[in-house]
């Protein structure tokens, strides 16, 4: 059986409401006391018997607020308590989220940071890391098991891409926030844009360089529409993926109301560079998905938790309790309230 802190909070009550009741009941006495001849009258006097019946109210509140803390300390004290147990990274897997915010990908760019908080809502002891990169990488966070604050962060940027929107001319129309965000990924003198071999090598090296037992997973969401001479091609980026044992799976997103616009693909060409992705991808062992694919996700997941199910680490046990004691604990603090205020009113 669990017992909650809330017992010993409870008995620290208890006594000081002991000392409330105590400091209520005793009156100081007079050192001498004046009797009046012929006052007699003055107890059957309006103002007398409403101070008689102010004072009665007052005890009467006084004595259900008691009852009242009582039983609420009763309740924190023997209420149910919710325990889970799990161990501590039992789950041997890293997964970096690798995310191309070029002009062209900001108009799907919202749905792929939809499809990754999927992704991680779906984790328990995974750490994940997420990159984004124009013509360099930027890192939003490491690899964490913080699963609030990466989900956090990945609101905060659909927020932003949610500002973005790319016309009918290819132009990208950005709010000011989302323009110095973007900044980190296009630097002032940058030359190229949408670097796909560049944003995947650099998100190979975002996993350790020594083997440390983990297995390895990237997820790339790109057009690969590169624009510009980059230091890797893409069949050196996925082969130094190889090399360093990370699978990698493609979330491709096009946005088709680009096509024929000056600086993007034709419907041709985006095929031809969707089939080059799916060729380099597939060298690590992974494969590539239409990012409007609801069954993509769904088969990335799984291909993860069949990575290590025969390879996972055994961690200390963690117990967390939890004593849902919040309502109470409001409760509580209004009864004292109402408790010291009618103790301030019967002393007038």
């Amino acid at each position: 059986m669990d017992y909650p802190w809330s017992i010993a909070a409870a008995a620290m009550i208890m006594i000081g409401i002991a000392l409330i009741i105590y400091a209520l009941v005793r009156r100081p006495q007079p050192a001498k006391i004046n009797w009046i001849a012929y006052s007699a009258h003055y107890a059957k006097g309006p103002r007398f018997r409403a101070l008689v019946a102010s004072l009665r109210r007052t005890v009467i509140i006084q004595g259900a607020t008691v009852c009242a803390l009582i039983l609420v300390i009763s309740l924190m004290a023997g209420g149910p308590v919710t325990s889970h147990t799990h161990r501590q990274s039992d789950i041997s897997r890293d997964i970096v989220l690798c995310l191309d915010v070029s002009g062209s990908m900001l108009n799907t760019d919202r749905k792929v940071t939809q499809s990754f908080r999927e992704i991680i809502e779906h984790f328990e002891g995974e750490r994940v890391a997420l990159h984004v990169w124009n013509s360099t990488d930027a890192t939003v966070f490491p690899l964490t098991d913080d699963y609030d604050m990466a989900l956090f962060e990945l609101r905060k940027l659909e927020n932003l891409l949610k500002q973005a929107d790319v016309d009918n001319f290819g132009s990208a129309l950005v709010s000011d926030e989302l323009y110095d965000f973007l900044e980190l990924t296009m630097p002032m003198g940058a030359e190229g844009t949408s670097l796909v071999a560049d944003g995947v090598a650099s998100c190979v090296l975002a996993f350790p360089q020594a083997p440390n037992g983990r297995s390895r997973t990237m997820i790339v969401a790109t057009d690969n529409e590169p624009q510009g001479s980059s230091v890797y091609t893409l069949d050196q980026a996925t082969d130094l993926a190889k090399q360093r044992h990370v699978k990698i799976f493609g979330l491709y997103s096009h946005d088709s109301s680009l096509y024929g616009m000056p600086d993007f693909y034709s419907e041709s060409e985006a095929q031809k560079q969707k089939t080059e992705l799916a060729q380099s991808v597939k060298k690590t062992g992974g494969k590539i998905f239409d990012v409007s694919d609801a069954q993509g996700i769904q088969t990335i997941l799984e291909d993860i938790d069949r990575q290590t199910s025969n390879k996972q680490k055994k961690g200390r046990l963690i117990t967390t309790v939890s004593d849902n004691n919040l309502v109470y604990a409001v409760v509580l603090m209004t009864l004292l309230s109402i408790l010291f205020i009618s103790a301030g009113v019967s002393r007038r």
